[in-house]
Order: C-alpha cells, then sequence, then structure tokens
C-alpha cells in the first residue's frame, strides 16, 4: 500500500513536472504570438497614418497645382479685357477729337458699318443723356425715318475709369415699328451693350433743329445754339464681347468665367438673367431662400483689388433646383484706369478632387501588390540568408585583407612624401644660405654707392633702385627659409605700420571684385608694432573676403577700407580691458555694406568650425584662427554689424615705442622694448633684432651724420664670418664712420688675436665658422664677458638659437643678410648709452 502511494506520488510529480512545461512553453508561445500582433498592429497603424499623410500631401500638392492653373486662367483673361478695354478708352479719346468735325463723319460711319471693335455707335449726348448726335439715330428722334433706330434701356454706370470717363452698361431695343427688319434686329435688337462715356472740355453746342444726311446720319443746325453738349459716347456690343472672349471657355464639367465691377455688379455671367445684378442682393431677390455667408467671404477677398484662389461654398445658379456646391474660384483684378473689374474662374471642388481621389486609390491597390510581391519574394529570401552568412564571413575577411593592403601601401607612399618634404627642407635651407651670400654684398655696396653719391643724381637713384631690389629678395630668401624650419617659435619683428597698411590696401585692392568699390583711409604715420607680419596680412584678408563675400548679392558693394592710431583711454567697447599696459593701438576698420549679422551669429562667429556659409563653401576656421592671432599679438577684435546694413570689423594691435624719440633718451627704448620682450616670452615667442631697430634710416641717419654733443669712445665692432666677400663689405661700409673701430675675423685663429688686442662692444659672429657654431665660439670665448653685446647672425632662426638666447648665451640675432646700417644702429643705442651697455 505504501509503495503504491509512493509510485502513484512520482508519478503524479512527474505528471506535475510535465504539466508545468508545457504550461511554460504555451505561455511562452503565447508571449512570443502576443508581441507579434502587437508589432502587426502598430506597424499597420504606422503604415495607415503613414498612408494617410502621403495621401493629404499628395492631394494638397495636386490641388496646389490646379488651382495655380485656375489663376493663371483667370490671370490671363483679366489681362485680356484690361488690353481690351484700355483700348477702347483710346479709342474713345481718338472719337472724342473727330466727332465735332463733319468731314470725319462719313469714316466712322463706315467703321460702324464694318463692325471694327464690336463697334454699335457713337454719339454725344448732353447733360441730361438726350443725344444730340448719332452716326445712328436714336428713337429719341421722331424726325428721322431711318431704319436702324435704337433705344437704350436699363442703362447703369459700372465703373469710373478717372479723367471723366465713365463706363455703363444697358439694354438696346429698336423701336417697335422698326423691329420687322429681320437683318436690322439681327445687328440691334435684344442687346446688352457697354458703353463709355468721355466729358467733353470744349463742348459743342446742342442743334435745336436737325437735317437728315443723305448718309444716313444726323446732323445739326449751326445758326441755332439752344444749349451745351457735354459728353461723346461710345458703344460696344457685350454680347458678341462676352462670345467671343468667354462663351467657350469650358473648366471642369459645370465650371465658367464670371466677371464683376468692384461694387459685386455682375457684368457678365453665363446666366444672362444675371447680367447687371448684384452678386450677392441680386440673387437674394432671384433665391432669396439661400446661404450667401461663404460668397460674402469671397466677395471681401476679391474687392482688396488682389488676385488669388480661394474655395467657398455657393450654387449652380444656372440649373433648376439650385444645388448648393463647394466651389474654387480664381480671381485677378482688371485694372481700368483708377477703378477695377474683377475675373473669376469658378470650378467645381469635386472636378479637382475627385480625379486625385481615384488616382490615389490606383497607387495603393498598385501599392498592395507590391506588397504582396514583396512579401513571397521575403520567403524566398529568407532561405538565401544562411549561404549569405557564409559568403559574407569569406567577404569580411577579403575586406579586412584589402584593408591591411591599403594600410600598407599609404603609409609607404606617407614615408616618402616625409623623404621629399625633409629633401626639399635641406635643400629649401641650402639655398637660403647661398642667396644671402649673394644678397649681402649687394645690398651693402648699394648703400655705400648712396652714402658716396648726392641724393639728386641718377646714380644715386640707380643704388636705392638696386637696394629696393635687394630688400624683396631678402623677403623671399626669409620666407624660403620658414619653409625649412621646425618647431621654432613664430618671429616677432618691429613692423612700421603705414607700410603694412599700405601693403594690406594692395592686397585687398587685387582681390576686389570690380562690383565692391574701396574706400580707403590710412591716418598711420611713423608707429610701430611688433609681430609676424604674414600672420597680420593673413587676418585682415581672411577678414577682407568674408566681407566681399557677404556682398556678393549686391549690385553696387562697398568695402571701407580705415587705418588709425587709437589712444587706450579713448576705446570704450566692452572687450577690451582698462589694465593693458599700452597706451596706443593700431586699429585697422574693415566694413562691408553686405547682409549684416544677428546677435546670435556674432556670439558664435568666433568658435571653430561655425560657418554661415552653404556646405562645401567654407570650414568655420578662418574667424576662429584670426581671433588666435590677433589674441597672440597682445590684441583684440570688435564686431559692430546689423542685419541688412553690413558689418564692421575693428581689429586692434598694440603700437611700441621703439622707433627712438631722441629726447626721451635710451631709457624710453629700454622701457618699451622690455614691456614687449615680457609680453612676448611669456607666450614662448621670441623677437628678431631684440635691440630694436631696424633698416629704415637706410645710411642717412648715423653716427657720421649725428651732431655730437660730447666727446665719446669710438665703438669697437667684432665681425666674425669666414666669407671674405662679406667681411670686406661690412669693413668699408663700418670703416666710413668715424666712431667706429671695425675689426673682421674670418677664423677662430683670428679672433683669438684680435680678443687679446680689444675688448669688443659688438660682437657678430655668423651661425657657422668653418667646422664651428656660432653659439660654440660664444660658450668658449665670451662665457665670462659681459661688457659685449653678443649678436648671431643666422640664415634661419632655429631652436638652438632661439635656446641660447633664453639661455643669456647672446643677446640676440639677426637675419642674414646684415647690412652696416643694422651695426650701426647697434653702435648708435651703445653711444646714447655707454655706461648701462650691460642693461641692454
Amino acid at each position: 500500500m505504501a509503495k503504491d502511494n509512493m509510485k502513484k506520488s512520482t508519478i503524479q510529480a512527474r505528471y506535475d513536472e510535465i504539466l508545468k512545461a508545457w504550461i511554460r512553453k504555451k505561455t511562452k508561445m503565447s508571449l512570443k504570438y502576443m508581441i507579434l500582433a502587437i508589432v502587426g498592429i502598430l506597424s499597420t497603424f504606422i503604415l495607415l497614418m503613414t498612408g494617410l499623410k502621403v495621401f493629404h500631401d499628395y492631394k494638397n500638392e495636386l490641388m496646389k497645382n490646379q488651382q495655380d492653373q485656375l489663376l493663371l486662367m483667370a490671370r490671363t483673361i483679366s489681362r485680356n479685357v484690361s488690353a481690351d478695354m484700355e483700348n477702347y478708352i483710346k479709342e474713345l479719346e481718338l472719337f472724342s477729337s473727330i466727332i465735332e468735325e463733319k468731314d470725319n463723319d462719313e469714316i466712322l460711319r463706315q467703321y460702324l458699318e464694318n463692325g471694327i471693335d464690336l463697334a454699335l455707335n457713337v454719339y454725344i449726348e448732353d447733360e441730361n443723356g438726350k443725344i444730340v448726335k448719332a452716326l445712328k439715330p436714336s428713337a429719341d428722334d421722331p424726325e428721322n425715318d431711318s431704319d436702324e433706330l435704337f433705344k437704350i434701356n436699363d442703362l447703369q454706370m459700372i465703373s469710373d475709369a478717372g479723367n471723366g470717363i465713365t463706363l455703363w452698361q444697358g439694354h438696346v431695343d429698336l423701336t417697335p415699328e422698326k423691329a420687322e427688319n429681320e437683318e436690322v434686329s439681327l445687328d440691334w435688337n435684344n442687346r446688352d451693350v457697354l458703353i463709355f462715356k468721355k466729358r467733353i472740355e470744349n463742348p459743342i453746342k446742342e442743334v435745336s433743329s436737325r437735317k437728315k444726311h443723305p448718309s444716313g446720319i444726323v446732323s445739326d443746325d449751326s445758326s441755332q445754339t439752344d444749349s451745351y453738349v457735354s459728353y461723346v459716347c461710345y458703344m460696344i456690343d457685350e454680347d458678341r464681347y462676352y462670345d467671343n472672349l468667354l462663351s467657350d471657355v469650358h473648366i471642369g464639367t459645370n465650371g465658367y468665367i464670371v466677371i464683376k465691377n468692384s461694387e459685386n455688379l455682375m457684368l457678365m455671367h453665363p446666366s444672362k438673367e444675371q447680367w447687371g445684378i448684384s452678386v450677392i442682393s441680386g440673387r437674394m431677390e432671384m433665391f432669396p431662400d439661400l446661404d450667401y455667408q461663404s460668397l460674402e467671404r469671397l466677395l471681401d477677398k476679391q474687392n482688396r483689388g488682389e488676385e488669388g484662389v480661394a474655395d467657398y461654398y455657393s450654387y449652380w445658379w444656372m440649373e433648376d433646383e439650385v444645388p448648393r456646391v463647394r466651389k474654387i474660384s480664381g480671381y485677378s483684378p482688371v485694372r481700368i484706369g483708377d477703378d477695377f473689374w474683377i475675373v473669376s474662374a469658378v470650378v467645381d471642388y469635386d472636378d479637382y478632387y475627385q480625379p486625385i481621389l481615384e488616382g490615389f486609390q490606383g497607387i495603393v491597390m498598385v501599392a498592395t501588390g507590391i506588397l504582396l510581391v514583396f512579401v513571397c519574394a521575403s520567403v524566398g529570401i529568407l532561405r538565401l540568408i544562411s549561404a549569405n552568412n557564409r559568403a559574407s564571413h569569406e567577404i569580411d575577411y577579403l575586406k579586412n585583407l584589402n584593408q591591411v593592403l591599403e594600410e600598407m601601401h599609404r603609409s609607404e607612399n606617407a614615408i616618402a612624401h616625409q623623404q621629399r618634404l625633409q629633401i626639399m627642407g635641406t635643400m629649401t635651407g641650402g639655398i637660403a644660405h647661398e642667396f644671402n651670400n649673394f644678397l649681402t654684398p649687394i645690398m651693402g655696396h648699394a648703400e655705400l654707392l648712396m652714402l658716396s653719391l648726392p641724393e639728386d643724381s641718377d646714380e644715386y637713384d640707380s643704388a636705392r633702385e638696386i637696394l629696393q631690389a635687394s630688400e624683396k629678395a631678402k623677403d623671399v630668401v626669409h620666407q624660403m627659409s620658414a619653409m625649412s624650419r621646425k618647431n621654432v617659435e613664430t618671429i616677432f619683428r618691429n613692423l612700421e605700420a603705414s607700410k603694412l597698411v599700405n601693403r594690406f590696401f594692395r592686397m585687398a585692392e587685387s582681390i576686389c571684385p570690380e562690383s565692391v568699390e574701396i574706400e580707403k583711409k590710412n591716418d598711420v604715420k611713423n608707429e610701430y608694432i611688433l609681430g609676424n607680419s604674414t600672420q597680420i596680412n593673413q587676418v585682415l584678408l581672411n577678414i577682407t573676403v568674408n566681407g566681399i563675400q557677404a556682398m556678393s548679392n549686391k549690385e553696387e558693394g562697398k568695402l571701407k577700407l580705415k587705418a588709425y592710431v587709437k589712444e587706450q583711454s579713448d576705446i570704450s567697447i566692452k572687450e577690451f580691458s582698462k589694465d593693458k599696459v599700452f597706451r596706443r593701438y593700431l586699429v585697422f576698420e574693415i566694413g562691408d555694406n553686405g547682409v549684416g549679422m544677428s546677435e546670435n551669429v556674432r556670439k558664435q562667429i568666433f568658435e571653430p568650425f561655425y560657418t554661415t556659409k552653404k556646405p562645401g563653401e567654407g570650414t568655420g576656421l578662418g574667424l576662429s584662427l584670426a581671433e588666435q592671432i590677433v589674441e597672440e599679438h597682445k590684441g583684440m577684435i570688435h564686431i559692430d554689424s546689423e542685419i541688412g546694413k553690413g558689418t564692421t570689423f575693428y581689429v586692434y594691435f598694440p603700437v611700441i615705442e621703439v622707433q627712438g624719440n631722441e629726447q626721451k633718451g635710451g631709457s624710453l627704448i629700454k622701457k618699451s622694448r622690455d614691456a614687449m620682450t615680457d609680453f612676448f616670452e611669456a607666450e614662448k615667442m621670441q623677437v628678431d633684432v631684440i635691440l630694436g631697430h631696424d633698416r629704415s634710416g637706410e645710411g642717412d641717419i648715423g653716427l657720421a651724420k649725428q651732431p655730437q654733443k660730447m666727446k665719446v669712445r669710438k665703438i669697437n665692432v667684432m665681425v666674425v664670418d669666414d666669407n671674405h666677400k662679406i667681411l670686406s663689405l661690412l669693413k668699408d661700409g663700418l670703416d666710413a664712420r668715424e666712431s667706429i673701430n671695425a675689426v673682421m675675423c674670418d677664423s677662430i685663429e683670428e679672433l683669438h688675436k684680435e680678443l687679446q688686442r680689444m675688448v669688443p662692444d659688438i660682437v657678430l659672429i655668423d651661425e657657422n665658422v668653418g667646422n664651428y657654431s656660432g653659439i660654440e665660439i660664444f660658450m668658449s670665448e665670451f662665457s665670462d664677458s659681459k661688457d659685449s653685446l653678443r649678436i648671431i647672425m643666422a640664415d634661419s632662426i632655429n631652436r638652438d638659437i632661439v635656446e641660447a638666447k633664453k639661455r643669456g648665451l647672446i643677446n640676440g640675432y639677426m637675419e642674414k643678410p646684415v647690412s652696416e646700417a643694422e651695426i650701426i644702429g647697434l653702435a648708435e643705442q651703445i653711444s646714447r648709452n655707454i655706461k648701462n651697455l650691460n642693461k641692454l
């Protein structure tokens, strides 16, 4: 019994386990199907909403195209009607000038008989509306027995065109006794007409008795003058005008063209019963139980004298039951002098909507078929997935192998390119060195010739041209040297502001298109700044190019370029800090009349990669780099801009006092020099020719020409170079100065001998003398000397020279070619402050 119970318990447990496993399986399957059902429902809903959106966009786009076509039709008809009305007014002007002459009656009669421009009659009436002269007589004249007597009924004014011209609409009938003539009735009887009236400035006199002309024209007896005539009238057949212009125009199934005046009076309509009635009040009398609110809103839009398209609810007035329908109206104004009419092209909304709906239904059916095909194709595609997986592994392997090979190839090309660059750098340095050796004697001899020749002679001008050409060649050599430099700090020099400004103005003119006018103003005189001319030109040209591009859509662009010096106390912009060291700033003002910038754009304009240009037209790095360069020069940039009025950039650079105001003495020079040195050395930058003299004198200002207030000893200058031509040239130039004692050494041995005989004030050593470098010579021969000013002459400034200056091994450096004028400049400063040489 116990065994049976145990056996039953084991079977029950097994059954419960199987049941639980089955329930779990069913639960997982149910959850899986539930998830699939939810995904299917969501997908169906998304597809449905997407389809509705596509249909809505599709319908709107097609409806817009149809409405544009409807508006184009209304615009075309309105222009035709406007041209016709203008032509009729011109003809009325012509008739007003010739109708008083009897000789013109026969011409006018033939004009009417030929039916030119749908003309029916030309006549004159007085201010009371009584016809006093007509090319075709009226029924108001009982004495006339013509077969063409007519009578105007239901006359009402429809427009006032200004200048005394009005337009009237009426109905013309033959007199009952003359209506039996069928031929006359065909032309005249039961006709709607347009009448153009013009007030005559010099009215003729009315005739109390008339005579009948043989041609049928009523003439007057000039012997009697009872009253004055006021108007010339020109009658047009409105029925024929409508038939010719509008009756054959069909729009959709029930569409039509209607013309009304600015006071909602119906002028032309497919239903003759509605001619001459008001759009609202006239129809209310005909159909009092209808709703006119939507039609009134449409008339409010049309009465503004503008063209447009609107949909509204109205009725088919020509059908018996007058059904309510949704319509679309494309309307355009007809200008008639000071007034206007409105041409409205009306079509049933369903004429446009139903084809769109049917087209979309067809698209849906096609899409459904494509979806079924896609589902069937998906089943087959799933069978190919496993095979594709195997193939994808092989493809990935080959792809990775190809990438490795490509990287190896790129690395080889990069190494080869780097080697070529290294070779080019080495060659560039060697070429620059050789050119410096060539330029030194050229420049030196040119300066010697200038010193020995009269300034007003042709030979002096030739020597000066040689010197200027050499200076340009020197700049080219410096640029070549810069290409071969590696990891050297930016070189800053004393820059003459006026030359920098003039060069910038010339470069701006060269890049400025003909459509842009340049306005230049240079108020800079003898100021100097410390900086890198290449970088400064880069900043100024970048801003100038941006200004020119901002004026690309303007027919008459205007670029304003100004340069001036401003005191620190006069600068009131918020970007400027009042704790600046420098007293004055050189300001470049670059303005344009382009599109301008918003406040949000101005806040981001200096951010890297931010640009307002189209993709591919700019990187957004130009102004960011410009701001960085200006800050390195201890300057700043300020922007003043307004949308639609243009932008002005203000670029500030500090002005330095290095050009020797002689009355202030050497202390001012040293103070300005030390201030600049502190700033730029803090930024890991070096100043070339640190004592501050450039070649501005060109030999005209030297010790030999300066008045001597006190007797000073000669300045000992020692130059060490292994190039005998350079030494010979420098010796000739320096010996020409009475206050300089120049010693030239072409080797280390010669230097040892000369140092035993004298203590030099200035020592200039080439960067390489024989197998020794200039820095090594200074370290070995002048390590304990503090009285000599130690200068390195180098083709290009490298890191070793910069580090030697920082460690105090040398006092400064000069870029070759070096002339005696630069050496004399150093000697001048020593002569002015000989007792404080170690502080210079």
